[in-house]
């Protein structure tokens, strides 16, 4: 993926002048890709787990996409290695996924089912520790696909993917325009309050100041958007921690 951080500028002047909706799900209408290439994935949870495609603005990694997976290998077992790391009711810690090169249209699409990666504790492509290679990362379900433009405006307002599994909680930024940020985050929800959607939104500008902080409170309105409060008592939902955040247009440098 290095490589293709060289060839991002000439990509994003392409996709100038190629402006579609930021919510695109047919990877099919994306007829430029044409290669396999090597498409980096966070991965996190408990039990169940979940996989986030690190994106780019550039063909052919242009997709934001999530996905809910299993691991397999024929001589480990996968889950209980990540697990030794990632101890239950530990903070959620940082891994990656450094996949053999496929199509990733087709895994959109459902046409293949499963890639190869080798599993990383923290970043592959910045110092991380490799824990176990030739696993088979099987797609028990696409959750979410928004197809990335670098014309795109930012949206008015914070919006985060909400995930939740066995007492954990997750929220994934949407990414909506080219210097926007990856980010996933751990969060709880107290007093008992309950996600009311699956796309959360939150009373602040979509940019990097705005993003989510470990420690922040946050109340719920009727109409299920979510404003900071100091009050905890007053608050539906508490941010644990942050794990993962990159900087766009290419998601490599972190965030801080």
């Amino acid at each position: 993926m290095k490589i293709a951080h060289i060839a991002l500028a000439l990509s994003l002047f392409i996709q100038a002048g190629d402006a579609k909706s930021a919510d695109v799900k047919e990877p099919h209408n994306h007829p430029q890709e044409v290669f396999p290439a090597v498409h980096g994935m966070v991965l996190f949870g408990d039990e169940q787990l979940y996989a986030s495609h690190i994106p780019m603005f550039m063909i052919p990694h242009d997709w934001q996409a999530l996905f809910k997976v299993t691991l397999k290998h024929t001589s480990a077992d996968a889950l209980e290695l990540y697990k030794t790391v990632q101890a239950p009711g530990t903070p959620q810690a940082m891994f990656t996924l450094k996949p053999k090169p496929f199509l990733l249209p087709e895994l959109l699409e459902g046409k293949i089912k499963s890639f190869k990666a080798s599993l990383y504790q923290g970043n592959f492509e910045n110092k991380g520790k490799l824990l176990l290679t030739d696993i088979d990362v099987v797609v028990e379900k696409v959750l979410e696909v928004s197809h990335l433009h670098a014309s795109n405006p930012p949206l008015a307002s914070l919006h985060y993917f909400s995930l939740q599994v066995k007492g954990k909680s997750y929220l994934v930024h949407k990414i909506s325009a080219l210097n926007n940020f990856d980010q996933i985050v751990q969060v709880e929800w107290i007093n008992d309050a309950r996600p009311p959607v699956s796309t959360l939104t939150f009373n602040f500008p979509d940019n990097l100041l705005s993003k989510l902080k470990a420690g922040q409170y946050y109340s719920l309105d009727a109409q299920g958007s979510l404003t900071e409060t100091s009050e905890e008592s007053k608050a539906a939902l508490k941010v644990v921690g942050e794990f993962y955040c990159t900087v766009g247009p290419d998601f490599f440098l972190p965030c801080e």
